[in-house]
C-alpha cells in the first residue's frame, strides 16, 4: 500500500486540480482520482517519474483534461503539454486518432531533451481494431542523417534511427501498452504488453523534429497518421529494462481503474 508524503500529496491534488478546472470544472470520480494516484504515486515507487520529462495520463474526457503534462502542470509549450490539431475524438477512452489528420504535438525534440542513447516511447493504446498503418507516436529527421524515433502499428514506423522492424503482436487485437526503449548505445527493444524484440544499431544524433502523438513528425510536416486511442503517453530519458517492465505492468493495471484494460 502506497503512503504519500506532502510532496507526493501536491503532485497528486495540483494535477487533478488542474484537469478538473480545464475540464469544465466538473469533479473528477473517484475512479478517476484513484487512477492519478495508483501512476503518478507508481511511477514513484518504482523510479521512473524522475526519468520522464513528459507524462499524459488522458483523464477526465475532453480535450482541455487531456493535454496536460503530469510533470510539469504550466500551460505553456515550454511544459510540454499539448496541442491537438485535425478531427480526433476525446471521451473517456482518452485521445482517438483517424489515420488522416488528427495529432498531438508534445513540443518536445529529442536532440534538445532526451540523451542519444537513453530516449524512449510509451503508449497505451485502447483500440484494439486499430488499422495495421501510422505511427502512434514519433519523430523523425530526414537530414543531413536520417534520425527516428517512432513507435507504431505498422513495422515500417517502429524503430530507432535508421533501423525498423516487425514487431511480435496480435493482429487482430493491437490494444494495450507499447514501450520502446533505447537503453544503451547500439540498441533498443520495443515491447507489445510482454512480447519483445530487440534491434541493434547505431546512431550519433537525435531528431530535430518534435514528438508528436497518433502520427510521426518529418522535416516536411505531420504525416503517418494512426487511428489509436491514446488511454496514456510518455516520454522517457534513461529508463532500465527492469523498470520498463515495471511500468508496463504498472500502466496495464492502472487502466483497469477506467474499465479500458
Amino acid at each position: 500500500m502506497f503512503t504519500t508524503g506532502d510532496k507526493d500529496s501536491r503532485n497528486i491534488i495540483s494535477i487533478i486540480q488542474a484537469e478538473r478546472v480545464a475540464g469544465g470544472g466538473l469533479p473528477f470520480s473517484i475512479d478517476e482520482k484513484m487512477y492519478v494516484h495508483t501512476i503518478v504515486l507508481g511511477m514513484k515507487a518504482i523510479e521512473v517519474w524522475n526519468l520522464c520529462p513528459a507524462i499524459y495520463l488522458m483523464v477526465g474526457g475532453t480535450v482541455a483534461s487531456h493535454k496536460w503534462n503530469a510533470k510539469d502542470m504550466r500551460d505553456l509549450d515550454a511544459a510540454f503539454r499539448l496541442s491537438f490539431f485535425g478531427s480526433g475524438v476525446h471521451n473517456s477512452l482518452g485521445f482517438a486518432g483517424n489515420a488522416i489528420n488528427a495529432y498531438a504535438d508534445t513540443f518536445l525534440v529529442p536532440n534538445t531533451h532526451l540523451g542519444i542513447n537513453t530516449s524512449g516511447l510509451m503508449y497505451y493504446n485502447n483500440n484494439a481494431n486499430a488499422s495495421n498503418v501510422g505511427a502512434v507516436m514519433g519523430t523523425n529527421d530526414e537530414a543531413p542523417v536520417f534520425t527516428q524515433l517512432a513507435l507504431g502499428f505498422d513495422p515500417a514506423n517502429i524503430g530507432t534511427n535508421n533501423t525498423a522492424t516487425a514487431v511480435p503482436q496480435n493482429i487482430v487485437n493491437r490494444k494495450g501498452f507499447r514501450f520502446m526503449n533505447r537503453e544503451i548505445a547500439g540498441s533498443f527493444y520495443h515491447y507489445v504488453n510482454t512480447n519483445k524484440t530487440i534491434v541493434n544499431n547505431s546512431t550519433t544524433v537525435n531528431s530535430a523534429n518534435k514528438i508528436i502523438i497518433n502520427a510521426v513528425s518529418a522535416d516536411s510536416g505531420v504525416g503517418n497518421h494512426a487511428n489509436g486511442t491514446c488511454s496514456f503517453a510518455g516520454i522517457s530519458n534513461g529508463v532500465s529494462e527492469e523498470k520498463v517492465i515495471r511500468t508496463i505492468h504498472l500502466i496495464t493495471s492502472a487502466q483497469a481503474i477506467l474499465n479500458r484494460q
